[in-house]
């Protein structure tokens, strides 16, 4: 098995991966549920995902 079956963040917290011009169309195609979405770049692809805020949960006392 050695290190195949590791999770990467990349591609199971992103809606897409791939190159600029794929991540552009797919946001577009996406239309309103794109939206609020960022477009992110690494090293080696780019990456469309939600703002970091979205999965953040505050409770007022």
């Amino acid at each position: 098995m050695g290190g195949r079956n590791k999770r990467h963040p990349a591609w199971s917290e992103a809606v897409a991966v791939g190159s600029a011009g794929f991540v552009s169309q797919m946001k577009q195609e996406m239309g309103y549920s794109a939206m609020g979405r960022e477009v992110e770049q690494t090293v080696d692809a780019h990456m469309l995902r939600e703002p970091e805020s979205a999965y953040s949960v505050h409770f007022d006392a």
